[in-house]
């Protein structure tokens, strides 16, 4: 924050300061993995800059996470988005019935598909 002119006798001032600090961290960091992607020629694709901690506040409720989101709520909205439409696929009339019919079952289904579809496997379906 000091390259920004912060200075700590203008404690009034640490909140725009902050803001302003954090918003170039998040500017550089995107054109960083930008230049990455472009340099390694990958195919454009989505980023999400998260936090660990914020992400566990948003799903468990707890604390003041409106500050500190990034792309986190992104992130769990395109997760839904592609469980939602793996699970409409599963229920469609050309497939078999889903079993898993109570909700807590679906939602175990839904989060599976989210897991699949970012190459990830559900550490408690091991096999």
């Amino acid at each position: 924050m000091k390259n920004l002119g912060y200075n700590k006798r203008r404690k009034n001032e640490k909140e725009e300061f902050y803001r302003k600090a954090r918003d170039e961290v998040i500017n550089a960091t995107r054109q960083n993995v930008e230049s990455n992607i472009e340099k390694a020629e990958l195919p454009t694709q989505r980023v999400y800059i998260i936090s660990s901690e914020t992400m566990y506040d948003m799903v468990t409720g707890e604390g003041d996470v409106e500050s500190q989101i990034i792309d986190e709520a992104r992130l769990i909205r395109d997760l839904l988005e592609i469980a939602e439409g793996r699970l409409r696929r599963i229920d469609s009339p050309d497939t078999e019935p889903l079993e898993h019919s109570s909700i807590e079952e679906r939602k175990i289904v839904a989060a599976n598909a989210a897991l699949g579809a970012l190459g990830l496997k559900d550490p408690a379906s091991s096999s």
